[in-house]
């Protein structure tokens, strides 16, 4: 499921736009799931399809761990490379201006952040930092191309909802 900050605006028609000054961008839709974390974990897993339990079993057989101990700039650095790797080139700036909204949100609202090493150095493969709000649970999330390869993401949302499981909260 991926949340956007946006969901409760109108939705733009899909195709190819041009603003007054020249530039030229793409709209694109996108559908935001929503995840009612209000039953217990066997029921949420049961929604699960097939191919996403094999994926978190793939996962897990690759030897992965759970870690929170992280910093920011390391979820950042990965964005950038997973971005990098998209051919999406985002000036520093907005790399730097997302570090800085995810240490002031540490500091000023409810934030769980969750990681998943692996590998023979044990180095993080996926990362996320989850916002609390009234409205539901935000995250952030990237994966390198090791954590991609063994599910990693998989195992990081399940862990997610394991831990969050009977609570008020919406993913």
């Amino acid at each position: 499921a991926r949340v956007n900050f946006n969901e409760s605006n109108p939705p733009l028609p899909s195709g190819r736009f041009a603003d007054g000054f020249g530039r030229r961008w793409t709209a694109t839709s996108n559908t935001n799931v929503r995840l009612s974390l209000h039953t217990g974990y066997p029921e949420l897993s049961d929604g699960y399809t097939e191919s996403h339990r094999k994926n978190i079993r793939r996962s897990l057989k690759s030897g992965l761990s759970l870690t929170n101990d992280f910093s920011h700039a390391d979820l950042v650095r990965m964005m950038r490379q997973m971005m990098d790797k998209k051919s999406v080139r985002l000036s520093g700036g907005i790399y730097h201006t997302l570090e800085a909204i995810l240490e002031a949100a540490s500091r000023h609202l409810t934030i769980t952040k969750m990681g998943i090493t692996g590998g023979d150095h044990h180095e993080l493969v996926a990362a996320a930092f989850f916002l609390f709000s009234k409205k539901g649970v935000t995250y952030f999330s990237a994966a390198t191309p090791a954590g991609k390869a063994s599910k990693a993401m998989f195992f990081l949302i399940d862990a997610f909802i394991r831990e969050h499981a009977g609570s008020d909260e919406f993913i």
